[in-house]
Formats: C-alpha cells, structure tokens, sequence
C-alpha cells in the first residue's frame, strides 16, 4: 500500500517517498496497543494503522475532509509506533508528509489559523521571553488555564540556582563543543543551560554558545510552516558552520531531546542538488543529546560528586529521547552509577505525558489525559523528584502535580562540590 499514486503527485517526491514508506506497512497492527491516542479513544483512525490508510487514501486520490485532518492532528508523533513496528515503517516521516499534503487540501478555520500563527510566531521571538518574564512574576495572579503553562519555581531544589560562577575546572580543557541554547528552554527554564555548563565546565569542556543560532526550527515545522522551518535551519548551520570547517569543536551538544532529535534530522531536509546538503549532513552527524556526554564523563563525576543521602527520583524519558533517537537506559545508568536511588515506572514508561511540542495546547484534552496518566505512574514510585529530558515534557508534567520536575542536568550540577 498505496498500490498506485493519483496523477497530481506523480511528479513530487515527497508523495513518492509517502507512498514508498506506507508500501512497507502490512497492517499487522500492532503499533495500536503502544498508540496513545488509540489508547484514549479506541477509534482505528486514532491509531497509527488507520492514519496510514487515511493517507494512502490521498495519495490515491480521494479528497481529505476536515475529518482526515482532525485524526492526524491528535497524533502526538510521539513514534512509539515506530519502535512497536514489526516491519519497520518510518511512520513519523510518513506522517509529515501526510498531513502537509492533507493541509494543503483542507483549509483551517480562520480562528484556528490565527491561533497556529500566533504559535509558530510567539514561541521563537523576544516577546516570548519578555512575556514569560512578566507571567513568572505575576504567575499567582493569573487564570488556571494559563497558569498552568508558565513554570514553576523549584529555588528550594538548589543551592544557587542563579549562579554564574561555574567556571571551575580541575585540569586544562578537554575539548570544545557547541551548545544550542534553545528559544523556549531560555525563557521558561534557564537554569537548564546554567546548569548544563557547570556541568560540562567542572569535566573540562567548554562549551561555545554562538548569538547567532536561533530555534532548532522544530516548532514551525510541527505547525506546518516548511519554509519558516528551513530558513531557522539554515540560520543555525550558517552560524555553526565556521566552527565545524576550521575543526574547532568536537560536537554540538543539545540539552533539550526534541531539540536533539530534530537536528540529528537536519540532514533529512535538504536534497543532494541544495548547497546545504553536505553541511547539513555533518551538522547532523556531529549532534549529540547531553545524555551521551554522560558515559564519557561519568569516571569524573565520580570523584566530583561526594557521597551522600539524597532525594529518590523518578525518571521520565521522553518519546524523542527514547523512541526518537533510542536512547534508552543513559541517563537511569549514569544516575545508578553516581549512586542516586533512581525508578521508571514499571508500566506504560513508553507512553507519552501528552506534551509533544505545542500539543498540549493544541490537543489539551488528550494532552492532559495523557498527563494525568503518567503523573499517576510516576506518584506510584514515591519519588522526592521527578526527572526528564525535554523542557516541553518538564513544562507538561510541572501543570500537573506538585511534585518537582526539573531536568536531570540540574539535579547532577547541584551535586557537584563547590
């Protein structure tokens, strides 16, 4: 399946390479059982399976409706699918192409496009983070609806979550690395990145944050916007690429596993023929998720982090960490070395929370379903602390317990001797 392309995409390669990966699905079913949104509402076409044949329905000709589109809008592409299937589909590459030919076809309601645009404009602009300044203020004063999307603060968890001072270092510089600073993260949990170099800087890497770089372009592209995407794509590599050509960094490091995922991607977007292609391809291949920084330090860390009673935590790993680039175990490993008292939960830690980039805000019921779900997993552990690896699962999981959620980095950099 699809057994022959209607004629308006014979000439498009990205039908063409849609129809070679649904070709591949044997409908076997499987991927259902690990479908959250499956899960949710039972319905085939909530599921992976019946999503791929609403899409081979269009690249055979049939006329999507408001109904095609409103099924692949709940899918989170969380692509646990992907690591379910038998047969190997790359369902999340198939499912982009799917649905930008179905928006192509379907024309949004204005309040709906407004509300998209208002997304994809606000998130990576300076008014976000002026926005999110005045909200983390003022965030008691505000409806529970908005409320619950601006952080919490967990100063308590930290010695000197401000600080700026982490320059320390016990030897001469290992070697150099990028660091992506990201758009969101900076904004609503800064002390991500103030921990991650602390953390770096204290194992001798240094880390180099070039102003220029901008959004992994992750956002735009869940909302649709290809060229907004790319042009923060090429941004990003034009800014990145003197150091990769004069060899001056080991590799791109990236705290934020979606932001990760997608350019470990960058590779995929651009054709042989385009002058950013082999750029592209070795940004790609220098990328790495701060969690695989973790074994190459882990024997520093040791002697850097004394040994103490500390709080039990709960790990959730998120979708693009686990299924995205199927990392699976780094991070639980490195804590147990370190001897942290760390747990997933024994059931459904393949679920997603439901935060999936903007779909908590575009899909907040099935979001928030998928969240409570896994908040009431994660309370089974009795954990102190629950962490994870992605600011939107961080942000996501925080709306709905009191509980702390932070990122693992910041727990690791507060450990470490003063």
């Amino acid at each position: 399946m699809p057994r022959k392309l209607s004629k308006e995409y014979l000439d498009r390669n990205d039908a063409i390479l849609a129809s070679d990966l649904a070709n591949k699905c044997v409908q076997c079913g499987f991927c259902t059982a690990t479908c959250p949104t499956f899960q949710i509402t039972g319905n085939e076409l909530d599921g992976p399976r019946g999503r791929i044949s609403l899409i081979k329905g269009v690249l055979e000709g049939h006329n999507p409706s408001e109904i095609t589109q409103k099924h692949l809008d709940r899918c989170l592409l969380c692509r646990n699918c992907e690591t379910t299937c038998p047969s190997g589909v790359e369902y999340g590459n198939l499912f982009s192409i799917g649905k930008k030919l179905i928006d192509e076809k379907v024309q949004r309601k204005k309040v709906d496009q407004i509300f998209r645009w208002g997304l994809k404009e606000t998130l990576t602009s300076p008014l976000f983070s002026f926005s999110m300044y005045i909200a983390k203020r003022f965030r008691g004063l505000l409806p529970e609806p908005i409320k619950s999307k601006i952080p919490k603060e967990f100063s308590k968890l930290f010695e000197n979550p401000k600080e700026t001072n982490f320059l320390k270092r016990s030897g001469e510089i290992q070697k150099k690395v990028l660091l992506l600073p990201g758009c969101v993260q900076k904004s609503m949990f800064p002390n991500i990145n103030t921990s991650t170099l602390r953390l770096l800087n204290n194992c001798n890497i240094k880390c180099i944050t070039p102003s220029n770089s901008t959004c992994c372009g992750a956002i735009k592209a869940h909302l649709n916007d290809k060229k907004g995407s790319i042009k923060q794509v090429k941004e990003n590599i034009d800014a990145w690429w003197p150091f990769v050509e004069s060899n001056s960094i080991s590799s791109i490091v990236i705290n934020a596993s979606g932001c990760s995922l997608e350019v470990k991607k960058y590779s995929e977007l651009f054709p042989e023929s385009s002058g950013y292609h082999k750029k592209a391809k070795k940004i790609s291949s220098l990328t790495i998720d701060l969690s695989e920084i973790l074994p190459e330090i882990i024997e520093q860390l040791k002697t850097k982090i004394p040994t103490k009673k500390r709080k039990k935590l709960a790990f959730h790993p998120p979708c693009t960490l686990q299924h995205g680039q199927k990392l699976n175990g780094v991070v639980e490993n490195a804590f147990t070395q370190l001897g942290f008292e760390i747990s997933i939960p024994t059931n459904n830690s393949n679920i997603c929370c439901g935060s999936a980039g903007t779909y908590s805000v575009l899909q907040p019921k099935f979001a928030n379903i998928l969240r409570n779900n896994k908040i009431r997993d994660l309370n089974k552990l009795d954990a102190e602390i629950i962490i994870s690896a992605n600011v939107g699962c961080i942000s996501h999981l925080q709306s709905g317990t009191d509980t702390p959620v932070v990122h693992w980095v910041e727990i690791l950099a507060n450990e470490l001797e003063r």
